[in-house]
């Protein structure tokens, strides 16, 4: 089921521990006209994510972390669904732009979502 599809109005919120892991919180996020009709995944988090110098970026596979996310679709799917893989990269470059990509899969969907974001600090 591949397919790009944007989310509008998407914010994350970034925030430091004093261990120097960064905590991720998504928003709500809502995408119209997917194949599975209009999507709607909840804002969750993401917790302890360690810098890895070797990717020089924020690294988490949060798979086993017990995360768990509201999820709807128009064709009938409602229920909160636990991440069954996730791993999460957040990086700044060097114009201060925060990047983060999230490749995951919720219950038992079939196939892989790869959600990109790009932000600046406010």
């Amino acid at each position: 089921m591949p397919g790009s599809y944007v989310a509008n109005n998407v914010t994350y919120h970034v925030e430091s521990n004093s261990d120097g892991t960064i905590n991720i919180t998504t928003a709500d996020e809502e995408y119209k006209g997917t194949q599975m009709g209009d999507l709607k995944l909840g804002a969750f988090t993401i917790r302890n994510i360690s810098y890895d110098n070797a990717a020089q970026a924020y690294v988490r596979d949060y798979t086993s972390d017990g995360v768990r996310v509201r999820f709807k679709s128009s064709t009938g799917m409602d229920g909160e669904y636990s991440f069954t893989s996730g791993k999460i990269t957040a990086s700044l470059d060097s114009d201060g732009k925060l990047h983060v990509t999230n490749v995951f899969k919720i219950g038992r969907m079939p196939f892989e979502i790869t959600a990109t974001f790009v932000g600046t600090k406010e």
